[in-house]
């Protein structure tokens, strides 16, 4: 099995310039409207031998999540759940992003 050390600074410059060209594309805003989306727990994505549950993601509650926690102080060591609680909710947002710059309307298509 392969595994690579990846530092948090390569991913945060690969989501700029991801976000960078999705702005010169013309895509400077999305509109959040409460759109309901499939999403699976983080921690069961990676068990390949149990059907992960299957639940219903809503992007305003991720953008109203999101916005509560980025207020919150990441560094309390009683709130460990603050930093994945928070980039749960902003994958909610990223899909929603992926999806328009895809061309299509929630609840209509699908496949990638």
């Amino acid at each position: 099995m392969r595994i690579e050390q990846v530092p948090m600074s390569e991913l945060r410059a690969a989501a700029n310039a991801v976000f960078d060209a999705t702005e010169r594309r013309g895509v400077s805003e999305i509109a959040v409207d409460g759109a309901l989306y499939h999403v699976i727990d983080s921690e069961a994505a990676f068990d390949l031998v149990t059907p992960p549950a299957l639940m219903v993601g809503d992007t305003l509650d991720d953008l109203d999540d999101l916005r509560r926690d980025l207020g919150l102080d990441f560094d309390d060591q009683d709130r460990a759940d603050v930093v994945w609680h928070t980039l749960d909710h902003l994958i909610g947002l990223l899909t929603q992003v992926s999806a328009e710059l895809k061309g299509r309307r929630f609840g209509v298509g699908g496949g990638g």
